[in-house]
Order: C-alpha cells, then structure tokens, then sequence
C-alpha cells in the first residue's frame, strides 16, 4: 500500500512528490537530532496521537450514552484478592469481554492506603498487566487498596468504566470449596450492585476449568422471565470466543404443569419475534410442580454440561443466600445471574 501511495504521488507531480518526500526526511533527522537516537521521539508523538484520540472517544461517548435496551453490551467489573491462583474467573471475564464488552478487573491489596501498600499494589499491578499481556488479555488490569472486600466493591462500582461509560455488571466467583463466608460476600456485593442498578454474575467455579467448552446449559424458571435475554445473551456471547468454538447451547424452562400451555405459548412468542435469541429446537419445556422434582431434573439434565447458566433473584439472594448459590452441588461451573437491567434483544 505504501509502495503503490509514493507510486501514485509521483504519477501525479513528480516534482511535488520529491519535496514532499525530502521535507519528511527532513523532519525525521531533525526529530532525531533534537532526541538522539533512542527512537522515543516517534514513539512519544504516537503516544500522544493515542491519547488524544482516547480521550475524544472516551468524551464522545459519555456525551452520547447508551441504556441498557437494544444498545446493551457488557461492561463489567470485578474485585478479586485471588489474582494469582485462581484462573476460571480472570478467564471467563475474558471470554465476556474479548469482542464484545468492556472489563475491569481489580487486585484488592487489604489494608490501609499508605506508602508500603501503595508500593505492593504498583508491583502487582506491574505482574497481572504482563501476564494478561501474555495472554492478549482484552481486560483492563489494575489494583485497589482497600480495608475489605466490600469497601473495595463499593468503591469500584462507582468508578466510570473503560469505555468511558458506567459499568453494567459486576462479576463475583467463590470456588465450590470455599467457606460460607466468601459466598456471604459475593451475596453481599450482589446487594451493592443491585442499589446501583446493575447486573451480578456469580460463579461457581471449582478446578474444572469449564470442561470441554461445548456445551453450554441454560435453565429458565417462571422466576426468572426478568434474568431471560440477559442469560441467553451471555451465553451466545461465549459462542463467539475461539475456545467456545463449535459448542452448543441448550435451553430448558422448567415450569409449572397447570401453566405449561400458557407458559409455552408465550416462550414461543418471544422467540417468534426475535425477543429470545434462540431456536425451538434448542428450547425444552419441562413440567415440575416441586422443587425436589426441579432439582433432581437440573442435576439429571445438565450434570456433564461445561457451564449451567441459571437465574436468581435479589429476594432469593438475601433470603436463601449461601444455600441457593450451593444447590446443585454435583454439577460443574455454575453461573448464577441477576439481572437488573431491562435488556431487549432484536
């Protein structure tokens, strides 16, 4: 292309093209003149160009907004003092956030902001941004100091996101291991994001590391028509990651048996009409008068899925808490999702 560019210059005005080729080396060997010889000088004006061109989109963007309805796209932030051994979450952030959203992802440092954290956070921060450069990680990396875990979560939510519009969703993972009180927290930074009117996800994760990467289980409940095209889109999401290539998604609603024929029709409107991005053919409807039944169906149905998508709500959070995010023990990674957004999908 360039070739074909200084070609063209010269079928046009050979004399014009010349000068204009010896006023740019001209420019050059004067820049190097004045800054030696290290090369920073061309780096120091594309670094600006950067910047500037940044802070134009960034300013463009918040001026314009975007709601949470057709525009929505993922915009998440998570808090995190398990960086360094804990790979699913940092993982599955990635996949959310490599083409279509924005990540932020926090190292919390606990304790006090002062000279010595200060210091251990810039190092830290200097490792989790050459591993995800390793990676080609497409989050932003950083870290906070703060106090507690809730603190720093309530910190983050307020902060503006990369893109230069407000993050959307918070994202919480405690592995299947871990005590009560990690599970507590999560339900807890699910309760500040839910003030702020966000999105949680929560995962479940354990050292699986999301199997296979091919199948892919969406449970729907009659609690969870609210959590619906936020779960669903989660999922097509992933399908655009390479490791998710060739995976399949498949839906199933649970439903009481006295509603089945009117709940039916109206999950069959939702996909006629483009509201639910998916096929019939992937959807199952499934008819359970009791909980029991409805678990024993979850663990039969989607024990060897990859990852198990399913919906809860703030109430059901703050009131069944720990054991709501412990149920299903025997299945895989599981994504619990609270939406509290009203997101459309065409």
């Amino acid at each position: 292309g360039a070739i074909t560019c200084v070609f063209m210059m010269f079928q046009m005005d050979p004399v014009v093209a010349l000068l204009a080729i010896v006023m740019m080396v001209g420019l050059y060997r004067f820049l190097r003149s004045r800054h030696g010889e290290s090369g920073g000088d061309l780096a120091s004006i594309f670094s600006g160009v950067l910047g500037q061109g940044t802070r134009f989109a960034h300013l463009q963007l918040q001026q314009a907004g975007e709601g949470a309805g057709r525009n929505w796209r993922p915009s998440v932030i998570m808090v995190s003092e398990h960086s360094f051994e804990r790979r699913s979450p940092v993982l599955f952030m990635e996949w959310l956030c490599l083409r279509h959203g924005f990540g932020t992802y926090l190292h919390l440092v606990k304790g006090l902001l002062n000279a010595e954290n200060h210091a251990k956070s810039t190092q830290l921060r200097d490792q989790l941004v050459e591993s995800g450069a390793a990676r080609h990680s497409a989050l932003y990396l950083d870290t906070v100091v703060s106090p507690s875990l809730r603190s720093a979560v309530a910190q983050a939510l307020q902060l503006p996101g990369i893109s230069g519009l407000p993050n959307n969703t918070l994202l919480c993972a405690f592995d299947e291991n871990d005590p009560d009180a990690v599970l507590a927290d999560c339900i807890d930074s699910s309760a500040l994001a839910g003030a702020c009117g966000m999105n949680t996800l929560l995962l479940r994760h354990g050292d699986r590391f999301f199997g296979n990467r091919r199948v892919i289980h969406v449970w729907l409940t009659w609690n969870d028509y609210a959590n619906a095209n936020l779960m669903v889109l989660l999922a097509y999401i992933l399908l655009g990651h390479a490791d998710w290539k060739g995976a399949e998604i498949s839906i199933f609603a649970a439903l009481p048996r006295d509603e089945v024929d009117g709940e039916t029709a109206k999950l069959h409107d939702l996909v006629t009409a483009g509201r639910l991005p998916i096929s019939l053919k992937n959807l199952e409807i499934i008819a359970t008068d009791s909980q029991g039944t409805f678990q024993d169906l979850v663990v039969t149905r989607s024990r060897s899925a990859d990852l198990v998508i399913m919906g809860a709500t703030a109430a059901r959070l703050q009131s069944r808490g720990v054991e709501l995010l412990r149920r299903h023990e025997s299945l895989g990674d599981v994504l619990f999702v609270v939406a509290e957004q009203r997101i459309l999908i065409d």
